[in-house]
């Protein structure tokens, strides 16, 4: 009879479980924040109910899903001889242009607020201009009392960069933030369906794969290997495969585009909207359609210039580069389409069948 009660209660409260966190997540799996703080407080009352109270654990940005706070100094580590040579001095004329441009922001990473920069522009102008050209023309700057600020990696916007773009550190805060997400949602797996389970993983995992994923072009394939772990270990949690088994079958029938084929989509995508008026000035102006002074059969294909670069290691990664490179690659029905949701239909066909090499 306890046996019986025993299994009841617990069939009871894996069924309520599942109810209640169901409701949650239809109403917010569009919303990773949320969702993190509710399974986080579920699976790990100890953390999140006796914390500490301290002025790190008030601070409002240490709550971002893991992400740690962005640095509050924004400097850039200085570029090698090199990447510094082809630099052109930039005029008084543009960096007046370019402060007039500057939003106002509240942003806590700005070192000098847009609109008090616009007033004090008459004053520092000069020495600002100075200090920008001889950091852009002379291999080694000196900068003074600046100089205790370079550093090797800068972290902006969630995202780490190093000064030769081979984003090893960011790497390593993705696939670490993403393993330790995928040994929180394996508790969930028991009393949540296929499909909400599928959601929870898009929301907790996915998105920090397909974050700012576009800068990923050109690193290497070891790097972009271990991102691909990642959706691997998140494919065989959901499907429940064992972790020898072959994750080509269990991708292919979850529909999930590689990490690599997930890349050239976000460019492709933004190329796209960028040739459609759907895109920021600041990126449509990198592109420049193919134009042929005689009627050919590429005329209306809309094909892009793609313009000469210098080094493939940088050069080529350039979005101005790949992105064109990219384009016209595709076949002509794809790049013509009449719509955004036409185009990403038929490209995720296009490029699923180029991963898993369907006829």
């Amino acid at each position: 009879m306890f046996r019986d009660s025993l299994f009841r209660y617990q069939k009871a409260v894996k069924t309520a479980k599942s109810r209640y966190f169901t409701e949650i997540i239809n109403k917010n799996f569009h919303k990773p924040k949320i969702l993190f703080n509710i399974l986080n407080a579920a699976f790990r009352p100890s953390l999140s109910s006796f914390t500490e109270v301290s002025s790190l654990s008030c601070d409002d940005s240490a709550l971002r899903m893991g992400i740690n706070p962005v640095l509050s100094d924004p400097t850039l580590p200085i570029s090698c001889t090199a990447v510094l040579s082809n630099f052109t001095p930039i005029t008084e004329k543009y960096l007046i242009d370019l402060v007039a441009h500057l939003k106002p922001t509240g942003s806590s990473i700005d070192v000098v607020p847009p609109y008090f920069l616009k007033q004090v522009l008459d004053v520092v102008g000069p020495h600002l201009l100075c200090l920008i050209n001889h950091s852009l023309t002379v291999p080694n700057p000196n900068l003074g009392g600046l100089s205790s600020c370079v550093k090797q990696y800068v972290k902006k916007l969630g995202v780490v960069f190093d000064e030769h773009l081979r984003f090893d550190r960011q790497i390593n805060s993705v696939v670490k933030t993403s393993f330790f997400q995928l040994r929180l949602l394996s508790k969930a797996k028991s009393f949540l369906s296929f499909k909400n389970f599928e959601k929870v993983i898009h929301a907790f995992i996915t998105t920090r794969l397909d974050y700012c994923n576009s800068l990923y072009v050109g690193i290497s394939q070891t790097a972009l290997s271990r991102l691909q772990l990642v959706q691997n270990a998140a494919a065989r949690l959901l499907a429940g495969v064992h972790k020898r088994d072959h994750i080509t079958p269990v991708l292919r029938s979850l529909h999930w585009l590689p990490v690599r084929y997930r890349v050239n989509f976000k460019i492709l995508l933004i190329v796209y909207k960028s040739l459609h008026g759907m895109a920021p000035p600041y990126i449509s102006d990198l592109l420049i359609e193919h134009s042929v002074t005689r009627t050919l059969r590429s005329s209306n294909q809309r094909l892009l210039l793609i313009p000469q670069t210098k080094r493939k290691c940088r050069g080529d990664r350039a979005f101005a580069s790949i992105a064109p490179r990219l384009w016209n690659d595709l076949p002509s029905f794809i790049r013509m389409a009449s719509s955004v949701a036409t185009f990403k239909s038929k490209l995720k066909t296009y490029l699923f069948d180029n991963a898993f090499n369907f006829g």
